[in-house]
């Protein structure tokens, strides 16, 4: 939910429609392609598959966390998928900024892409800070562009999950809406959205929104300790090879959604 605090949605607001459906394609092309990969030809478990699309193609960390209690996932499944993805992540901070050079891309082009690839936030910036200035901001605002699909995507896991239940037709057949809305759509998604609002009518300054975001950080951290203590290692190793395998499949597909659709952007 306080994440919510770092969206200002006027900034978002300035993404062309090209720039705006490349966002959407990459994100809706990178949940498709976890699925057929991961599921079809590793076989592996749809929750771990969930989890490799939904922080891969959103925002990383905090879009794992938070749609693992929603489908089910261990905290071994969750810490195995944060590992090797920000691990993923860390080594596009360094390889990112030589495909740049190599690639003689513009500056705008290389934020597009970095904002598109790159697993978290705070490495998103990382990756594109070292460009220039500019390449962050392109950067910064692509990547709060998806932030913002966890809300779409997460409450569709739950109505997914509300659909499925063998013990949901009771409830669709007898339950006044109202009841249902209350009990399968994920509150906090409403915290999240007023808190972008607020920040986006600077009720809650940028300067605020800083101190937020650094919160958001501290009770994150507290948030994997905890995951932590319940890790099975050994079923980690076991999940390693192919969870690596689709992470990577993933990452290769939106850098290259990126790079193609960013020629057309520039």
């Amino acid at each position: 939910m306080i994440l919510g605090a770092t969206i200002f949605f006027p900034s978002i607001s300035i993404l062309n429609t090209g720039l705006l459906f490349l966002v959407i394609s990459g994100i809706f092309g990178g949940l498709i392609l976890a699925f057929l990969v991961g599921k079809l030809f590793l076989n592996m478990d749809m929750k771990l598959v969930t989890l490799v699309g939904v922080s891969n193609s959103i925002c990383g960390n905090a879009a794992a966390a938070t749609i693992a209690p929603i489908i089910g996932a261990s905290s071994t499944q969750l810490a195995s998928v944060i590992s090797i993805s920000s691990l993923l992540g860390a080594a596009q901070i360094i390889l990112l900024p030589i495909f740049f050079r190599f690639a003689g891309l513009s500056e705008y082009h290389y934020g597009v892409i970095t904002g598109m690839t790159v697993y978290s936030v705070s490495q998103v910036y990382a990756a594109s800070i070292a460009v220039s200035p500019q390449a962050a901001s392109i950067a910064t605002i692509v990547k709060l562009s998806r932030v913002i699909f966890i809300g779409p995507v997460v409450l569709g896991a739950q109505i997914m999950n509300f659909l499925t239940s063998p013990k949901s037709k009771f409830k669709r057949d007898h339950d006044p809406i109202l009841t249902m809305i209350n009990r399968y759509i994920p509150w906090f998604l409403i915290g999240f959205f007023v808190l972008g609002f607020l920040r986006s009518i600077e009720i809650i300054n940028i300067e605020t929104a800083h101190k937020i975001t650094n919160v958001s950080d501290y009770t994150f951290i507290i948030a994997m300790v905890g995951v932590g203590l319940s890790v099975e290692l050994t079923q980690l190793f076991r999940v390693g090879p192919k969870l690596g395998t689709l992470i990577l499949c993933v990452s290769i597909f939106m850098l290259g959604v990126s790079s193609i659709g960013g020629l057309f952007l520039i």
